[in-house]
Parts: structure tokens; sequence; C-alpha cells
């Protein structure tokens, strides 16, 4: 099997990384913007508008609802920037593994 260029396919996954880190791993920060019902709850506002999501908004504490949803989205934030984080350094290796191989 040839073996591939690493650099080429390096900066492919890093170019793909930094493109999902920025619409996915970023997006917590201006989800919760906008109207919502008067009798919702910081924690229903995320459950409402971001339904699928790492860290629990029922578990952060606050002063009051804003100051709830802005340590929720920095908390988010960071879980998913660790999440492309980490997949990017996965796929480097596995990379960089199949690309040092013997075969």
């Amino acid at each position: 099997m040839k073996k591939l260029p690493f650099a080429p396919n390096f900066l492919a996954l890093t170019t793909s990384a930094l493109a999902i880190a920025w619409f996915w791993g970023l997006s917590p920060l201006g989800s919760l913007s906008g109207l919502r019902q008067t009798n919702w709850t910081a924690a229903d506002t995320v459950d409402h508008r971001v339904p699928i999501h790492f860290v629990n908004p029922h578990g952060i504490t606050g002063k009051d609802d804003f100051d709830i949803e802005i340590k929720w989205g920095f908390a988010e934030t960071k879980v998913r920037l660790a999440v492309v984080f980490i997949t990017l350094l996965a796929a480097t290796t596995y990379l960089h593994r199949q690309r040092n191989s013997r075969n």
C-alpha cells in the first residue's frame, strides 16, 4: 500500500477541526439569546434551545438565570472544544501511525 504524505492530510484534519470548533464548539455561547417564556428557568431555556448537551444545566448554580446561562455556555463550550481537540489528536495519531507503519 502506498504511503500518503502526512502534511496535506494533517492540514485537512486541522482545517476540519477548526471549522467544527467554530460552528459547533462555540455555538453554546450564542444559542441562548432571544425571547423566552417568563415561567422558564435557565435550565428550561437550555433544555429547550439546546436539547443535546454535555453539561447538565440543572447542576449549575448562580445568582440569577442570566448568570446560570453564562456559566453553562462557557462550561459547554469548554467541553465541546475538548471533544474537538481530543478527536483531532486521535485522528492525527492514527494518521501518523498509518504513515510510519512497516507494511
